[in-house]
C-alpha cells in the first residue's frame, strides 16, 4: 500500500484515504482545507501514545497551510 503523506512536502498524496490505500483518480491528488481535521487526529494521537512521529507530522502538514 503506498503512503498517504508525502514527509518531504508536507502533503497528502490523496483527499481519500483508508484501510484500502489511497484514492487513485487524478481529482482525488489535491490537498484541501479538509486536511487540517487529520492534524486533529495526528494530535489525538500523540495524546494517546506519546510518539513523536504523530506530533511531527501535524506540525509539518500545518506548516505548509501557515506559509
Amino acid at each position: 500500500m503506498p503512503p498517504w503523506f508525502d514527509w518531504e512536502s508536507g502533503l497528502f498524496h490523496s483527499k481519500l484515504f483508508g484501510s484500502d490505500g489511497i484514492g487513485a483518480r487524478p481529482s482525488s491528488h489535491v490537498n484541501l482545507p479538509d486536511h487540517l481535521r487529520c492534524i486533529n487526529l495526528c494530535l489525538q494521537a500523540h495524546e494517546v501514545t506519546q510518539s513523536s512521529r504523530y506530533l511531527e507530522l501535524a506540525v509539518r502538514h500545518g506548516g505548509c497551510w501557515a506559509d
